[in-house]
């Protein structure tokens, strides 16, 4: 082949990526020999598998194929320094605030990573450090939710001609300033606090799994459970608790009926429902108060009024109506029975009314907020309730009720927009986040659909099934959070809690070793694709990179050494050819020129491999290096042979390897060379051939095939054994890497004025405090108080592990306390912790302490036997009731009533100051590594009820032969006692002791009579 075949290296190109990112390496290098026309032999380039995030100028630009770990090269730093953020804290109180005058310092950065050369598909993971922050490829509902949490602190730029500047870098560093960087693929990080990296971008190490061609996963439905203890309840008004953690619903009995008050139809029978993300109930009680209802309004009219809350309230004319409030994350109502033909909209700032005239006779069927106060709204087509819209059109309008914006919704969102089935008794629910919509309903007989579509021009992106054994869905509540949407519903007699994504997830897929050849050979100046033959290359690449300049052969012999290809010239085209096939030819040996015939060549064995050692990026490692080993047994070799290889495998694939370049080495140790007459031309290199003699047959693959200037060919091989390249070896599989990615979440503060069961501190001013989180990866979390209305905060007490607390699903009744309550029964689901039953000893001496009602209301109780239900809740039985005095308020409960074990350790008490006592102060509990703002406001009035005597108990009187009045009573203590068992009395615990006899004659009191024991006399 002429010389203007051969293959030239390439620049950096780095010239596209100025500011930082390189120059260019000028001039090019000619390749070290034609292309192909050396062997392929069984070492490799010793390569930096790990070469880590780096800040050079003039680095070179990575090249990637497929799926592989990558780090960066950092080129912009904001304001050339980190952020620093400097926060005093005040002393607290004894429950352990900081002392006074200390500050802490934060810091904080704003960096820009280069990646690699783009376009690429997208980022399927990212990590900071060792800590996987980012997985777009996970089914686990926690860590979806913390990456699509995780993406508020990223902005990826996947490298395309058309990508336009950071705005971020433009505010920095000026607009006439930044580029595009067009062609490369980089990583903007925002606002990272570095507290957990050492305060350093240098610990902060930034590494991405870069996706060069995926398929997008789309709607994927995570998870379907069936919600307990409510069976024949429908759904309604749902709304979520603000914390990304809990939502809300109302559920009611139809069988019930409703009550007209004051123009709202009130349910008879309705229960307040709490479910966390797994779909595990945390509360379903009666409502304590009645937070919003569907208000019967005009027909015709939908008002949109100022909420409480600071966000938008939709009211809508159906009784069945389901809504929601929030800003964006909410879900907003779907009619459900008749009357719901819109003319109008009225505004929350004044009685602005937009008139849609021509929109008469449609119906409404979903409403929904978007974060920046837009409301949305979907009409169907002007057609009788109960049929297929087609025609189905979606409003935008503004907070002045404005329309904005207006349009056709297609595809077949047409069909979950008809809210409920056919036969008209089903409802649903939507929501509008980003630049999206949701949306659910039932649409008759065994289904529940979901569809995400888009608000811009009302394009179905997406639907999904739900399909229940149980016909007749109906009733649907939903709620929106961090890209997942939840779903509540009715099926026949029973509820159920499905969740669903359409977060960017993808799918990985290999890509053909005879695309990446060919694209790393198209890079040379002088041949294009055109003159490149891959076709017989049929194995598949996981991922491979190139990280330094270098000739294109550099670049391909990685995969020449892993994949055991031959290059070679064929007419006027590079072919690419797998090692391993059969023989194309066999060859007389008289054939052969008459000189030499054959001549062979051998190599010794001391200058062999007795091991072999490859070295790849481990997927199951995160990237990470791993290495496999095969060793020749038996032979004087003592040499080793260690390659390192840019390419994603698994441990068998590297085992495979290591054994097939060891074989190799030792079958090739002996080589050959002869000559062939003008009629064997057509042979290339990397042929296989048979030369048959009496006394051997040789199978060789040809190195090399020359035409001599005499007219015949000189040829050179090595013996060849098609089976080598089969490898059945089993390698060690590097350590599977955690796969979730822990969820923060929400806190839950449970502050209790109660007595207290640690008698070394019923005298020290303060409360019991409990907290807990409702995710797996829940880190703990802090109290904080405010003394002054909200304006500051003071911390006060950490906690590290999950307190035991739950909610209880029923209400006990009164009880004098007096005996053990052997008939009740207290149904408790715990949102975190266990309950073990204990022996009538262990209880009475002090085991399974807990509080149990709300502030204002505590009742201590004690219990005996807690057995664990099929639904994950717990069945507490054979209780003490009203322990510590607490017997007044045994009769006050609710159903949704806190439940807290008290002997737990993770508990903590806060000491307060005396002149506290009576004064109303706010409380917070918030999650470590999130901000004061998270969490919302605890009132809590300090009353000092662990520090008040207690008033005595059980009065016995009687009158002697004189007519005089003996009264006597049993004097309780706050400490412990065993007087249960014993009938001793308690110690008295207190300094002084005094009494007050009332001496009544109905409700009057007669007179007042004071002792210092308790007994008394008095005369007739």
């Amino acid at each position: 082949m002429s010389a203007s075949a051969q293959i030239f290296g390439r620049d950096s190109f780095i010239a596209r990526a100025i500011h930082g990112l390189g120059t260019p390496t000028w001039p090019l290098r000619k390749l070290e020999g034609m292309l192909g026309l050396t062997p392929a032999k069984a070492d490799a380039p010793t390569l930096n598998l790990d070469p880590g995030q780096s800040s050079t100028y003039g680095a070179f630009i990575t090249r990637t194929h497929g799926t592989i770990g990558q780090s960066g090269n950092i080129f912009w730093l904001e304001g050339n320094q980190l952020r620093a953020v400097v926060k005093k804290a005040k002393k607290g109180g004894k429950g352990g605030g900081a002392p006074a005058g200390t500050a802490t310092v934060s810091y904080f950065a704003t960096f820009a990573v280069g990646l690699c050369e783009g376009p690429i598909a997208g980022v399927r993971r990212i990590w900071v450090g060792p800590d996987l922050v980012y997985d777009a490829g996970s089914d686990d509902l926690e860590t979806i939710i913390a990456s699509n949490q995780a993406l508020a602190n990223f902005k990826l730029y996947l490298g395309s001609d058309t990508q336009l500047p950071d705005p971020r870098i433009q505010a920095d560093r000026g607009v006439a300033n930044t580029p595009a960087y067009t062609g490369l693929a980089y990583l903007v990080v925002r606002d990272l606090a570095l507290a957990n990296y050492g305060n350093s971008i240098q610990g902060a190490q930034i590494k991405v799994e870069v996706v060069g061609s995926a398929t997008e996963l789309g709607l994927r439905k995570l998870s379907e459970v069936e919600i307990q203890g409510f069976p024949s309840q429908y759904v309604m008004r749902p709304y979520q608790s603000g914390d990304g953690s809990v939502f809300n619903f109302y559920a009611y009995d139809p069988v019930a009926g409703y009550t007209v008050v004051g123009g709202e139809y009130i349910p008879n029978d309705e229960r307040l429902i709490q479910i966390s993300l797994a779909g595990k109930i945390t509360r379903g009680s009666a409502p304590t108060s009645e937070p919003l209802r569907p208000q019967i309004v005009s027909s015709g009219a939908i008002t949109v009024q100022a909420g409480t809350m600071g966000d938008l309230k939709v009211w809508i004319p159906e009784y069945f109506a389901n809504f929601a409030i929030g800003a964006g994350r909410q879900i907003i109502p779907i009619g459900t029975l008749t009357n719901r033909d819109t003319t109008s909209v009225s505004g929350s700032d004044g009685d602005l009314t937009a008139n849609l005239a021509t929109e008469v006779g449609r119906y409404l069927q979903g409403m929904a907020i978007s974060p920046d106060g837009l409301l949305c709204l979907i009409l169907t087509a002007p057609s009788s309730f109960g049929t297929t819209r087609t025609a189905d059109r979606y409003f935008i309008v503004d907070r002045a009720a404005t329309v904005i914006e207006s349009g056709s919704v297609t595809g077949d969102v047409t069909d979950v927009f008809l809210a409920g089935s056919t036969s008209g008794n089903g409802n649903g629910s939507m929501c509008w986040s980003g630049s999206y919509g949701w949306a659910a309903s039932g649409i008759g007989g065994n289904a529940l659909r979901v569809a995400h579509f888009s608000i811009a021009n009302g394009n179905l992106v997406s639907t999904a099934l739900a399909n229940q054994s149980a016909p007749g869905i109906g009733y649907v509540a939903a709620a929106l959070d961090s890209g997942v949407f939840y779903v509540a519903h009715k099926s026949g007699s029973s509820m159920y809690w499905s969740v669903y994504t359409s977060l960017p997830a993808v799918s990985l897929v290999d890509v053909p070793l005879s695309t990446i050849v060919s694209a790393e050979a198209s890079l040379s100046n002088i041949i294009g694709p055109d003159d490149i033959d891959a076709t017989l290359l049929t194995e598949a690449v996981s991922g491979y990179r190139i990280t330094s300049n270098g000739s294109i052969r550099n670049a391909l012999e990685p995969l020449r050494t892993l994949y055991q290809f031959d290059v070679y010239p064929s007419g006027y085209k590079i072919k690419f050819r797998s090692r391993g096939t059969a023989s194309v030819v066999t060859i007389p040996i008289g054939d052969l020129a008459a000189d030499t015939q054959l001549e062979e060549s051998r190599e010794m064995d001391s200058q062999l491999p007795q091991r072999v050692t490859v070295q790849y990026l481990d997927r199951n490692r995160d990237y990470d290096q791993n290495e496999q080993s095969d060793d020749r047994i038996g032979v004087e070799a003592v040499d080793t042979q260690d390659t390192s290889i840019q390419v994603v495998m698994s441990g068998n694939q590297a085992k495979q390897i290591a054994q097939k370049l060891l074989n190799r080495a030792w079958l090739e140790r002996t080589s050959f060379a002869f000559q062939l007459p003008p009629i064997y031309g057509y042979l290339e290199p990397s042929d296989v051939i048979t030369i048959d003699a009496d006394y051997a047959s040789y199978e060789l693959h040809l190195d090399s095939v020359n035409p001599d200037s005499d007219g015949l060919i000189s040829c050179s091989g090595v013996p060849n054994n098609a089976s080598l390249y089969t490898s059945v070896a089993v390698g060690d599989e590097g350590q599977q890497a955690p796969v979730t990615i822990p969820l923060a979440g929400a806190s839950l503060l449970a502050t209790l004025d109660i007595p207290l069961i640690d008698e070394t501190l019923q005298n020290s001013p303060g409360f019991v405090s409990a907290m807990t989180g409702y995710t797996n990866g829940y880190p703990g979390g802090a109290v904080f108080r405010s003394n002054d209305e909200g304006q500051t905060w003071t911390d006060l007490q950490g906690f590290t592990g999950k307190a035991t607390l739950g909610y209880a699903r029923n209400a006990l009744t009164a009880n004098s306390g007096a005996l053990i309550d052997q008939g009740s029964a207290l149904i408790v689901d715990l949102i975190s912790g266990a309950l073990e039953s204990v022996t009538q000893d262990q209880m009475l001496a002090g085991a399974n302490f807990a509080a149990y009602g709300a502030d204002t209301r505590w009742e201590i109780i004690r219990f005996q036997n807690a057995a664990l239900q099929v639904d994950g809740s717990y069945q507490l039985t054979r209780l003490v009731r009203g322990d510590k005095g607490t017997e007044w308020a045994t009769g006050l409960h609710q159903a949704g009533d806190l439940f807290v074990l008290l002997d737990d350790p993770d508990n903590a008490f806060i000491g307060l100051p005396v002149e506290t006592i009576g004064l109303s102060r706010l409380y917070r509990g918030v999650t470590s590594g999130q901000t004061i703002d998270t969490a919302s406001d605890q009132e809590l009035t300090y009353r000092g009820v662990n520090l008040r005597p207690l008033s005595p108990a059980y009065p016995v009187g009687s009158r002697n032969n004189s007519a005089d009045l003996a009264v006597s009573v049993t004097r309780r203590s706050r400490l412990s006692s065993s007087w249960w068992i014993t009938g001793v009395s308690a110690p008295v615990g207190e300094t002084t002791v005094a009494y007050e006899w009332d001496v009544m004659s109905g409700a009057t009191v007669k007179r007042t009579i004071s002792s210092s024991t308790p007994a008394r006399r008095s005369g007739h």
